[in-house]
């Protein structure tokens, strides 16, 4: 459905009076303002699915399924209207934090503790939802290079030893940065951008954090503390902290590979534009 189609569309119940591209590197979301009666205007997030986004292994279907799974959850962006190709949310009001501290890392790491528990807990409730399997992401994303590219990564895919899976399964983020995380005065800290959320291990969930964020050893080892404070889930720390070092490299491989993929894909657009 074409950008322009979405913003006439009834399900709004007001007038779009503005729609601005966000910043990221896939550029697909837009801040839409609608003006209801009464004078009142009220913001949302709309959120295509593009070419570029699907090179790079998001589904905004599987995304809108997770939300509406998760609305109980204070810390989780409400969906307001979900369409075969788009999304619409509720805009979060708040700040997107610069920097890490410890006060947010104890946040984080008691979200996510919520959040995990939150889907075994209810996990009869919530559907089927999609299961990551790391080494099938991997290989979804080599195929979206030209095929000489490929046999570097298939080199450095065969010298990383097997990570340690567990059978605990929660409902995962995977893309946990600063710029995923909004600080407001009502609710606290909020994660957004759940684009990459599925099933998997609580300890790849940690190797994709502590791998996508510069974290000292001390901040790493204070927000593992903190998760892993009071967690029944986790019935051994030692081990669950081995798991997340034997996923780690799998995990930095595919962040690399994502890069090179989503540059690739920038490349294809830009000489497409030009023709």
């Amino acid at each position: 459905m074409l950008l322009a189609d979405i913003l006439q569309a009834e399900f709004w119940q007001g007038e779009v009076v503005s729609c601005k591209p966000l910043g990221g590197l896939s550029g697909d979301s837009y801040c839409v303002t609608v003006q209801h009666k009464k004078s009142r205007k009220q913001r949302f997030l709309l959120r295509l699915q593009t070419e570029t986004s699907q090179r790079l292994g998001s589904m905004r279907q599987l995304e809108g399924d997770i939300l509406f799974n998760l609305q109980a959850l204070p810390f989780v962006p409400k969906v307001f209207y979900q369409g075969e190709d788009f999304l619409v949310l509720k805009w979060i009001s708040g700040r997107v934090l610069g920097k890490w501290h410890n006060e947010t890392l104890s946040a984080l790491a008691q979200r996510l503790q919520s959040l995990h528990h939150y889907s075994v807990l209810h996990g009869s409730k919530l559907g089927v939802l999609p299961q990551l399997d790391l080494i099938q992401q991997i290989f979804f994303l080599l195929q979206q290079l030209p095929a000489e590219q490929q046999g570097n990564w298939l080199l450095m895919l065969d010298k990383l030893t097997p990570f340690q899976e567990n059978e605990i399964q929660v409902v995962a983020h995977h893309d946990l940065h600063l710029q995923n995380l909004v600080n407001s005065q009502n609710s606290g800290l909020s994660i957004i951008d759940w684009e990459y959320a599925a099933l998997s291990n609580p300890a790849l969930e940690l190797a994709f954090f502590f791998a996508s964020n510069n974290l000292t050893e001390k901040q790493q080892r204070y927000f593992l503390a903190q998760y892993l404070k009071n967690n029944s889930l986790i019935s051994e720390d030692r081990t669950f902290t081995q798991s997340i070092a034997s996923y780690f490299p799998w995990v930095k491989l595919l962040n690399q590979l994502w890069l090179k993929v989503q540059q690739t894909t920038a490349l294809d657009t830009e000489a497409g534009a030009l023709r």
